[in-house]
């Protein structure tokens, strides 16, 4: 999608993965899903929906086993409300996984922050600050008073 699309959102790999019903075989919705992980940031992977379609796709093709494991995976995601702010906010952004979904403790990781700039507005709810670099877990440690002006939680 990417060699036709450049760099495709996430309305656009939905909107492919979605289009696979129409006749594309499974692998290359399975395929669709891979490059939706693939990119930069939670925004733009995957949703259940997309899952529950590509899933369908699988049933209806005879690969009931993965279909079963592409629903298992969804079910191990848990629930989140809509609109609900994250307890935990890792920075700086990263390759965002399916295994970092799965980790089911309401974990985002959309907030840009880097080295020396402005610390950023924590969300209304209380919200942990988490390093994803050795770096920022430096500049989290040596900034800590400012982190939590701004509204976070931070380990010490």
């Amino acid at each position: 999608m990417r060699r036709w699309a450049g760099g495709a959102d996430a309305e656009a790999y939905s909107s492919g993965v979605r289009a696979c019903r129409a006749g594309c075989p499974w692998q290359a919705a399975l395929l669709l899903l891979d490059q939706m992980w693939a990119t930069e940031t939670e925004a733009a992977g995957p949703t259940a929906r997309d899952y529950e379609h590509v899933a369908a796709l699988c049933e209806g093709a005879g690969a009931e086993p993965v279909a079963a494991r592409l629903r298992g995976e969804v079910a191990q995601w848990g629930r989140r409300s809509p609109g609900e702010a994250p307890r935990f906010q890792v920075v700086p952004p990263f390759m965002y996984g399916s295994q970092f979904r799965g980790l089911r403790c309401s974990v985002r990781n959309h907030v840009p922050w880097g080295l020396g700039e402005a610390v950023p507005a924590a969300p209304e709810r209380p919200c942990w600050f988490l390093p994803a670099s050795d770096e920022l877990a430096v500049e989290i440690a040596r900034r800590q008073d400012e982190v939590r002006g701004a509204g976070w939680r931070v380990l010490t």
